[in-house]
């Protein structure tokens, strides 16, 4: 099961401050969403019941963090825990993260952000370690599932920046 803290990362509402109205904004984008994925990877979605907003707070792109993407996008992993990870990105940060946990396994993976270019992951990536903070790695996800080392050359022609990420993958081992 997937589950991720959503609000400011992904809004379903307007947040602009000092706008009328902000306080019922926030509202709406304080919501956990819930991905199930079976045992054979299948995905089994959960429909929500969509919530009444204003169209004046409406946000002008509905989101949501497990759609099924048409584009390759980078995480940074920051390890895993049988409960809430101690990390300062999970405590303190302000962007997105997300918890993972596999079936049959009593432990959840945590990550940290949305980059659609492995460059931008990369220069995060380097710019925590500077700053003492522990990244355990960087994944890549495409259409709700985790790239593997070997499906790479399979997705390289239509994601040429997947070679740079398997650059990294390469240089880690």
């Amino acid at each position: 099961m997937i589950h991720a803290g959503l609000g400011r990362a992904i809004p379903l509402a307007k947040t602009e401050p000092g706008q009328s109205g902000n306080a019922a904004a926030m509202k709406f984008n304080k919501r956990i969403e819930y991905k199930i994925i079976g045992a054979d990877s299948s995905l089994h979605d959960i429909n929500y019941k969509p919530l009444p907003i204003h169209p004046h707070l409406k946000a002008e792109i509905e989101a949501n963090c497990f759609s099924q993407s048409e584009h390759v996008f980078y995480i940074l992993y920051l390890g895993e825990a049988p409960s809430i990870l101690n990390h300062p990105l999970v405590d303190h940060s302000k962007g997105f993260v997300f918890a993972e946990k596999s079936e049959g396994s009593d432990l959840y993976r945590y990550y940290f952000g949305s980059y659609n270019a492995f460059k931008q992951a990369f220069e995060d990536w380097q710019n925590f370690r500077k700053q003492g903070i522990e990244i355990k790695g960087i994944k890549a996800r495409y259409k709700d599932h985790w790239i593997l080392k070997n499906d790479i050359v399979d997705l390289a022609l239509d994601f040429p920046d997947l070679l740079n990420y398997l650059d990294f993958l390469n240089s880690e081992e």
